[in-house]
C-alpha cells in the first residue's frame, strides 16, 4: 500500500483560523502564506512571513486547479482571515484552507475588537476583562490554572503558568514548526549555513539534521519525533524520557501525545517545572510569590533554564515582557470557573 503522508487517517482533525500575509505564489496555484492562530507566534521578527508554510486552497470541482489553466484560484487578499485544516494532522506542516471569515481592519488587535470601557485587555482601572480568549483557549487556561492550584501553587504562580503557556503556544499544544526557508536557516543556525538550501522547506529533514544528537537524541528520526512539542515545546529524547518517568505516560513511544492529548500535555507541562534537571532546577520548589511580576519572572527564568534569564539578555527580556502582558488578562475568579 502506498504510504500517503498527507492523508490524516488517525481520527484527529486539526482545523485552524489564520490571516493571509502573502498571496504571491510563485507557482500561481493560489497558495497563500497564512499565520495560523495557536501555531505561529505573532512576531514577524521571530517568524518572518517568508518562513510560513504555503497553505493550499481547496477549490470546487469545476475549477481545474492547475497553474495557468482556468480562472483565478481564489479571491483572498493580504489580511483576509481564512479557515482550514492540516492535511498532515498534528505535524501541522501542510495547511489547506477552504473558506474565508469576516474580519475587521487591524485583525484581532484592531480598535473594533476592543470592548467599550477599556483600551486593552484591562480597563483603565486595571480590572482584567474576560475577553480575547477563544473558547478552547479559555478552557485550556482554566485547566492549567486549576491544575496548578491542585499542586499547591498560589494564584500568582498559577496565573504565571497560564501566561507562559499562552506565550509559548497560544494555549494550544502543538509541535514545533520546522518549515524554514534557506534564508531563515542561515539566520537561525549560522554555523549550518552551508546546509541551508538542502534543508529549506524540508521540516522533517531539518529537524533530524539540527536535533540529531541534541538532548539525548540518537540520530535517525529522533530529531523529528522529539522536536519541540506540547505546551512549552519539550525537546529531545532525554527530556521526553525524564518527563515520562514523572507522569507515567510513554511519550517516548508516543511523542505526539504531547499534542493530541490535552491531559498528557498538561501533566508534562507541570512535570517540566518539577524535574530539577529541567525547569525545576530554577523553580526550586517555590510555589508562592509576593507579586504577579515576581511569579512571572520565576516561570520565565525556569523556561529559559537559568536564574535571571528574564533580565540577562534582550531575548530573555522579550520573553518576560510577553508573559507579563498575558498575565494581565486573567483573574483567579475567571480561571477558577468550571473548565
Amino acid at each position: 500500500m502506498m504510504d500517503n503522508r498527507t492523508t490524516n487517517n488517525v481520527g484527529q482533525f486539526y482545523w485552524w483560523f489564520g490571516v493571509v500575509e502573502d498571496r504571491d505564489d510563485p507557482l500561481r496555484m493560489g497558495r497563500c502564506r497564512v499565520r495560523i492562530m495557536g501555531y505561529h507566534i505573532d512576531s514577524k521578527e521571530l517568524l518572518p512571513t517568508e518562513d510560513l508554510p504555503w497553505a493550499v486552497p481547496i477549490m470546487p470541482a469545476n475549477n481545474p486547479s492547475i497553474s495557468g489553466v482556468g480562472g483565478s484560484a481564489n479571491g483572498v487578499v493580504t489580511g483576509t482571515w481564512v479557515v482550514g485544516f492540516f492535511a498532515d494532522g498534528s505535524d501541522g506542516q501542510h495547511p489547506m484552507f477552504f473558506g474565508t471569515v469576516g474580519a475587521v481592519p487591524g485583525g484581532l488587535d484592531g480598535d473594533d475588537c476592543i470592548p467599550a470601557g477599556g483600551n486593552s485587555a484591562s480597563d483603565p482601572a486595571g480590572a482584567p476583562q474576560d475577553i480575547q480568549v477563544s473558547g478552547s483557549a479559555k478552557g485550556m487556561a482554566q485547566k492549567i490554572f486549576q491544575t496548578a492550584k491542585s499542586l499547591g501553587y498560589d494564584d500568582y504562580m498559577s496565573i504565571a503558568f497560564v501566561a507562559l503557556a499562552e506565550k509559548e503556544c497560544g494555549l494550544t499544544p502543538k509541535a514545533e514548526q520546522m518549515g524554514y526557508s534557506a534564508a531563515r536557516i542561515r539566520e537561525v543556525w549560522p554555523k549550518r549555513a552551508d546546509q541551508a538550501v538542502k534543508y529549506a522547506n524540508n521540516p522533517q529533514g531539518l529537524a533530524n539534521f539540527i536535533y540529531a544528537t541534541v538532548n539525548g537524541n540518537k540520530g535517525g528520526n529522533d530529531g523529528w519525533n522529539y522536536r519541540g512539542k506540547g505546551l512549552n515545546q519539550l525537546t529531545g529524547r532525554a527530556n521526553y524520557a525524564a518527563i515520562k518517568q514523572i507522569i507515567g505516560v510513554d511519550i517516548i513511544a508516543n511523542p505526539d501525545l504531547l499534542v493530541t492529548d490535552q491531559d498528557v500535555a498538561v501533566k508534562a507541562f507541570f512535570a517540566f517545572y518539577q524535574y530539577r534537571g529541567l525547569g525545576g532546577g530554577v523553580v526550586r520548589g517555590r510555589k508562592t510569590a509576593r507579586s504577579q511580576s515576581e511569579a512571572n519572572k520565576i516561570i520565565t527564568d525556569a523556561t529559559g533554564g537559568r536564574d535571571n534569564f528574564s533580565t540577562g539578555s534582550a531575548f530573555g527580556r522579550e520573553n518576560f515582557a510577553k508573559v507579563d502582558k498575558f498575565s494581565k488578562k486573567y483573574t483567579p475568579a475567571m480561571l477558577s470557573a468550571k473548565a
